[in-house]
C-alpha cells in the first residue's frame, strides 16, 4: 500500500516502470493519484483507493467491470452506504453538477455488522447515522450500474467575492502530485480570486524559479475546467516560509483555519500585488 507520490515516482522511472507494471494490483490511499499515470497503469495491474477516516475505518469497495474506472467508487451494500443530493453543491450554481454525500446509516437490529466499521467506533455507537461530508458524482460502468467519483469535501467549497464558487481541494490535490511540493494549501474566501500557498518538499536555491516552473507547470492548469473565469492569478502563488510550517492535525491533514490565520500578512500582501498589477494592466491599455 503507497501513497500516490510514490506510484507516480516509480511510474516516471523508465527503469522502475515495468516492476510496477508486472505487480496484480497496487493499493494506494491519501490523495488522488494522477489520471495519466493511473490510466496506463489500469492496463496492466489493478489499482485500487482506499477511502475512509480514524472515525469511520476503511469503506469496502467493489471493483469496477471497466477498468478505465479504476478512481470511482461502488460500497458494498453491507456498508450501510447512501448517497443524498447535496443542492447547490456544484460550482455551475445551475444544478446540472451538484454532487452528492456518502451518509452511512446502522443496520437495523442489535447486532452490528462487521462491515460497518464506522459503528465499532466508541464515539459512534449510540449513532445511526454518519454524515461523512465526503462529496462524489455519479459515474457509469460498461453494465449500467453507477459508481462514485470522490469530488470534494462538503466544508471545502470557496465562494469568491464575485459569488463564483469552487472547491480548494480539487486544486490542491493536482498540485500536490508534483514530485517537489510537500503540501499546498488553497483558497479565497470573499476574496476576487483563489491563492495558493505551496510549501517546498525540499530546500528552494531560487523562489522566482521554483514558482515559475510551478505556476506555468502545474498551478495555470489545475483551476478553469468548468468555469471559465475562475483563474488562479500568479501574484497570488506563494512559498510557505521555512518558519511558519503548515500545522497539521494527528491525521495529518493541514488545519485550514490556523494555517490561513498564520499566513494573514502574506495573503494581503499578494492580493496588494495582484490589484497593482491590475492597475499596470489597465493602464497599459
Amino acid at each position: 500500500m503507497d501513497p500516490p507520490h510514490t506510484i507516480v515516482q516509480l511510474y516516471k522511472d523508465l527503469e522502475t516502470r515495468p516492476l510496477l507494471k508486472s505487480l496484480k494490483f497496487v493499493v494506494y490511499l491519501g490523495a488522488d493519484l494522477d489520471r495519466e499515470v493511473g490510466d496506463d497503469l489500469c492496463e496492466y495491474t489493478k489499482l485500487t483507493s482506499i477511502i475512509g477516516s480514524t472515525e469511520t475505518g476503511p469503506q469496502p469497495d467493489i471493483q469496477p467491470i471497466d477498468r478505465k474506472l479504476w478512481y470511482t467508487h461502488d460500497y458494498v451494500p453491507e456498508n450501510g452506504n447512501r448517497m443524498e443530493l447535496v443542492p447547490n453543491s456544484g460550482i455551475m450554481g445551475d444544478g446540472s453538477d451538484d454532487l452528492y454525500e456518502l451518509v452511512l446509516e446502522r443496520s437495523p437490529g442489535k447486532e452490528r455488522s462487521y462491515f460497518q466499521s464506522a459503528f465499532w467506533n466508541p464515539m459512534l455507537k449510540d449513532e445511526t447515522r454518519v454524515d461523512t461530508k465526503e462529496m462524489y458524482s455519479p459515474v457509469k460502468d460498461l453494465d449500467g450500474r453507477t459508481r462514485w467519483q470522490f469530488s470534494a469535501r462538503k466544508d471545502d467549497l470557496t465562494k469568491l467575492s464575485w459569488l463564483a464558487k469552487f472547491h480548494a481541494t480539487e486544486i490542491e490535490t493536482r498540485i500536490r502530485q508534483h514530485p517537489e511540493v510537500s503540501n499546498v494549501f488553497v483558497g479565497g474566501e470573499g476574496r476576487p480570486t483563489p491563492y495558493v500557498i505551496i510549501e517546498p518538499r525540499g530546500g528552494v536555491k531560487d523562489e522566482k524559479t521554483f514558482l515559475d516552473l510551478l505556476y506555468y507547470g502545474v498551478i495555470a492548469h489545475s483551476s478553469g475546467d468548468r468555469i471559465e473565469e475562475i483563474r488562479i492569478p500568479k501574484e497570488t502563488v506563494m512559498l510557505a516560509k521555512k518558519e511558519k510550517p503548515f500545522r497539521l492535525s494527528a491525521k495529518q491533514t493541514v488545519l485550514r483555519r490556523v494555517v490561513e490565520a498564520d499566513y494573514e500578512e502574506e495573503i494581503e500582501e499578494a492580493y496588494g500585488r495582484l490589484e497593482r498589477a491590475n492597475g499596470a494592466r489597465v493602464s497599459i491599455k
